[in-house]
């Protein structure tokens, strides 16, 4: 498996087929609906493919259930209290309905109250919504998109490029380099304008570096291998389980091109990728953590073309299930836990919340060399609230200040601490 080429907490799908592109029709068959979610329930309850499967039972249809309404009726506009108890029938009866494709009580449901924006929802609408609902319950980060269900039109918007400049600490300059995601923009791969940046502060003569992190959702593991190189250096990253249980180390391959102080800004937004090279910071020793903890997503999603058996037509969709974990190398999970900094900054932001049904894994082997837990000999060994505020000085970002001012503070670069291999 080519995990170099997969997306980390997030899937992106691709169609893969004839040079052609795949037709299809404007609505789908019962029928296809039909062989669409049996596929969808083999692939989520096989442990060949998902790395989350569970058993399809009256238990998970309870879950389920409880999602789908959730998904028809967010704001609680759409069923009052006597619909909702009527709806209860259904509560233990859709993982039958899913196995067999029998999908008229999903419609039921759906149907059983008009929606109080007054669209009519198609039954290929209610299918996506449906299937979207068990992937999500079954894998936590499961999707599923159907062919015949157009997305809603969005503005359309940019990627913001990565911005880089210095601050004043303490009257000594420090680097600060915003990455806001991980994803290349159509000037350049992310890891380019990160290098550029870090070549710009080496002939500047900057010491010190803050990456800030904060709002990183992730992106490719191949750019989050590249910012590895580029700040850690040779050796190891992160661990990957994969589906069967097979464990291999990803390793970074080239010197490291900054040498100085450095220090990352998180917060609860910073998550997948972003939050893996947090924590590659502090298994390494490398410099320190500041902020707030991470959002906590460390898996590997792979989108599956459902019409594998004609790539000529779409009429099944797409399905984005969990295939991989990351791990850290001291083998402690990200999944559910995310990375706690070893400075506490108290930025204020809105901590969003992990599937609570899905059990953060138990621990496997550290890599050698990482056995004990995560310390930096330049880290505040015990977190601190930061001084600042979120409005204490307009018109600058005073974490920003924060962070420089303990980086360009620490004792020293380590720079010289090599990497077990």
């Amino acid at each position: 498996m080519k995990i170099s080429g997969m997306v980390l907490g997030l899937a992106i799908v691709i169609f893969l087929g004839a040079a052609s592109p795949p037709v299809h029709a404007q609505n789908s068959s019962d029928k296809d609906r039909e062989t669409a979610a049996k596929l969808v329930y083999g692939m989520m309850s096989d442990m060949r493919y998902s790395y989350r499967a569970h058993q399809l039972d009256d238990a998970l249809s309870s879950r389920i259930f409880d999602a789908y309404i959730e998904a028809l009726d967010p704001e609680r506009l759409r069923f009052d209290p006597v619909d909702r108890q009527a709806l209860e029938k259904y509560r233990n009866k859709l993982d039958d309905s899913i196995r067999r494709g029998a999908l008229e009580p999903i419609y039921e449901i759906a149907n059983a109250r008009a929606n109080p924006d007054g669209e009519q929802q198609s039954r290929d609408e209610i299918f996506e919504l449906f299937l979207n609902a068990y992937a999500r319950v079954s894998d936590g980060d499961g999707s599923y998109k159907s062919p015949f269900v157009k997305e809603a039109a969005k503005p359309r918007e940019s990627r913001m490029l990565i911005s880089a400049r210095m601050v004043d600490a303490g009257g000594e300059r420090v680097g600060v380099i915003s990455v806001p995601h991980l994803y290349s923009t159509s000037q350049q791969p992310v890891g380019a304008e990160v290098a550029n940046a870090i070549a710009q502060f080496n002939q500047d003569g900057v010491r010190a570096l803050v990456l800030d992190l904060r709002g990183n959702g992730g992106g490719p593991l191949r750019e989050v291998m590249e910012l590895a190189e580029l700040l850690l250096g040779r050796g190891p990253v992160m661990q990957i389980r994969e589906v069967g249980g097979r464990i291999s180390v990803e390793r970074a391959k080239a010197a490291r091109q900054w040498n100085g102080r450095l220090g990352m800004l998180v917060d609860g937004g910073t998550a997948a990728g972003a939050e893996m090279l947090a924590a590659a910071l502090q298994d390494r020793g490398r410099g320190i953590v500041l902020g707030e903890r991470t959002f906590g997503r460390g898996t590997i999603q792979n989108p599956v073309s459902l019409d594998f058996a004609s790539a000529a037509q779409r009429r099944y969709g797409v399905l984005s299930l969990t295939i991989a974990e990351v791990f850290r190398l001291n083998g402690q999970p990200l999944d559910g836990v995310g990375v706690t900094p070893d400075t506490v900054l108290a930025l204020g932001t809105v901590r969003k919340t992990r599937n609570s049904h899905i059990a953060v894994s138990k621990a496997i082997a550290a890599v050698d060399g990482f056995e004990q837990a995560p310390q930096s000999s330049d880290a505040v060994k015990q977190p601190v609230k930061s001084r600042y505020t979120s409005g204490s000085q307009a018109g600058t970002d005073p974490f920003i200040t924060e962070a420089a001012l303990i980086v360009q503070g620490l004792t020293g670069s380590e720079s010289d601490v090599p990497a077990p291999d």
